[in-house]
């Protein structure tokens, strides 16, 4: 009857924690986000670090190369999306003319159509003393031009950017500390299974599955930079160039990228030549090379180590997109790809039978409580 009980007492045990684990990781999310960044880092970095072994490197040399080289790799990448996308700001501004003359051109038809069914008010009433007086307003002048909500907004700047700032120094000494202590940790981290070889098992799928994910999605947007580069260049874009990488990198978002690869360039050139028409034709030109990368490119380079299937996928960005913001988005499907691997390895049959919903191809021994 204990053993029963002890059974029952499983799976709320597994949903509580599971709560409990998420609202500490949304009410520390500044925390959080970068030791996660940094695992996620160790975890690319550790297989080069193995072969750095063999090759009779020290660990700390080893490590400090490999850091090195990631940040250095992180570096180019953020300068190179700053670089390009600091032409888009301007064209925005043509972009917001346009659409605003099209919201003046609707508005305006739109109360024409109104005005033409409503009964004519004004016309019936007078302009007697029955007519309600303006009420006067009052304006606020602070004596100092840094006062206010502009003080406020400065000084809660300044604040997030000496953070990120911190973080971003922290993030590469952690990822550093993670690789020297990696036997170390290994060690601590079997004694958690009965079978020691699990967490072995568990660390190369989790190892896989991020390298599947970041360096495939990496690969993916290179390939996918040249078709977009075509692509504007025949429609006549302005900043190809520009236009061409930063919708490789949103074609890389699972699902939205279809939405967003396509939205700055179609904007663009609707500023250029006020044509809806032409305008469209881009966007499905767009929606059309992320929809065949997405369905005959990416299953090729990412293989089956990311094994998230749609319905999981979706809800992932929704929750670590709220959770985590745009960083949330990008680590939205190799942490759900943790947690699937955690899960069913767990070693319970509910866990495994909820690893198994969420994955593409569901394995009948793991249904079958075997560990996959």
């Amino acid at each position: 009857m204990e053993k029963n009980d002890r059974s029952q007492l499983i799976v709320p045990l597994w949903i509580l924690s599971m709560l409990a684990i998420g609202l500490l990781m949304h009410t520390a999310a500044g925390i959080f986000l970068w030791i996660t960044a940094s695992f996620f880092l160790f975890a690319l970095l550790d297989p080069w670090f193995l072969k750095l072994r063999k090759r009779k490197f020290p660990s700390l040399i080893a490590a400090l190369l490999l850091v090195l080289l990631a940040v250095a790799v992180c570096s180019l990448i953020v300068f190179l999306l700053f670089r390009f996308s600091s032409n888009i700001f301007e064209e925005l501004e043509d972009t917001k003319r346009v659409l605003l003359g099209y919201y003046d051109r609707f508005s305006a038809n739109f109360n024409e159509l109104v005005g033409s069914f409503s009964h004519p008010l004004a016309e019936t009433q007078g302009t007697g003393s029955s007519a309600p007086k303006p009420i006067p307003k009052v304006e606020m002048v602070e004596s100092s031009p840094f006062g206010g909500e502009l003080g406020l907004t400065l000084v809660q700047g300044l604040g997030s950017a000496l953070t990120v700032l911190t973080f971003a120094f922290l993030w590469p000494i952690l990822t550093f500390f993670f690789i020297v202590e990696r036997n170390t940790l290994a060690k601590v981290i079997s004694r958690a299974f009965v079978d020691p070889k699990r967490s072995h098992q568990i660390w190369v799928k989790i190892v896989a599955a991020t390298r599947a994910f970041f360096l495939g999605n990496l690969i993916l947007a290179v390939v996918s930079y040249p078709i977009f580069l075509m692509l504007f260049f025949l429609f006549g874009v302005k900043s190809p160039f520009t236009h061409a990488a930063l919708a490789s990198v949103f074609n890389i978002v699972p699902f939205l990228g279809s939405v967003l690869a396509g939205f700055l360039p179609s904007l663009a050139l609707l500023s250029q030549t006020e044509n809806l028409g032409v305008t469209i034709g881009l966007y499905g030109c767009c929606v059309g090379v992320h929809f065949i990368i997405a369905n005959f490119v990416t299953p090729k380079v990412l293989g089956s180590s990311v094994d998230i299937n749609a319905t999981t996928s979706t809800i992932a960005l929704i929750i670590w997109g709220e959770m985590w913001g745009g960083l949330g988005l990008l680590m939205a499907i190799p942490l759900t790809a943790v947690i699937k691997i955690l899960l069913e390895n767990s070693g319970y049959p509910w866990p495994q039978w909820f690893a198994s919903l969420m994955s593409e191809r569901v394995v009948d021994k793991v249904l079958n409580g075997e560990t996959a």
